[in-house]
């Protein structure tokens, strides 16, 4: 079934119609495919905020205060160009709709104040099974979001197809190191 047992602070009192819900929402730029991150209390414009990061098929990178219902804007928006689409080629299936720009969750470094997104965006021509497209590795300020020096990273690998290779999982920080999963199309 799912359930914790061992659970003692979420309880049917506190998690009710009453007390537990949407407290507001925003609006993007596309589909959201990966999970939203939380980071509490990052220093900005002069205050500490608590600030949800939201990506988007479309390439987006927002974040949004946490907390204040009434701001609507985003705190920070970047954006890293058009993203490859399910249609660029014949994938021999339609697992996804449409763009396909962020698709894998980011992972926050907090220690470090950073975000790192893999995105993947259209580079020019397709004159080939390999062309046209890159993915990149993002290191982005969580304060900014500005790439932080030696950023973006282009990730290459032996047979590596930057449109054919789904960035699907969601990123993992351990000991300093990012690492990045894929899956395949259908």
């Amino acid at each position: 079934t799912g359930v914790n047992l061992r659970e003692t602070l979420l309880t049917p009192a506190n998690v009710n119609k009453t007390q537990f819900g949407m407290l507001f929402k925003r609006v993007v730029d596309g589909q959201v495919y990966s999970q939203p991150l939380v980071v509490t209390g990052v220093a900005v414009d002069g205050g500490t905020h608590d600030l949800v990061y939201v990506t988007t098929v479309n390439n987006s990178v927002y974040a949004f205060d946490a907390n204040d219902p009434e701001a609507s804007a985003p705190v920070w928006h970047v954006n890293f160009g058009t993203p490859a689409n399910v249609h660029s080629t014949d994938f021999g299936c339609l697992d996804m709709n449409g763009q396909m720009g962020i698709v894998g969750t980011p992972v926050i470094d907090k220690a470090l104040g950073v975000l790192y997104v893999v995105a993947l965006t259209k580079t020019g021509p397709v004159t080939g099974p390999a062309t046209g497209f890159t993915q990149k590795l993002h290191a982005l300020d969580l304060t900014t979001g500005a790439d932080l020096p030696q950023s973006p990273v282009t990730i290459e690998a032996k047979d590596f197809n930057a449109l054919m290779q789904n960035q699907r999982p969601a990123l993992m920080l351990a000991n300093g190191m990012v690492y990045v999963g894929y899956s395949s199309h259908c």
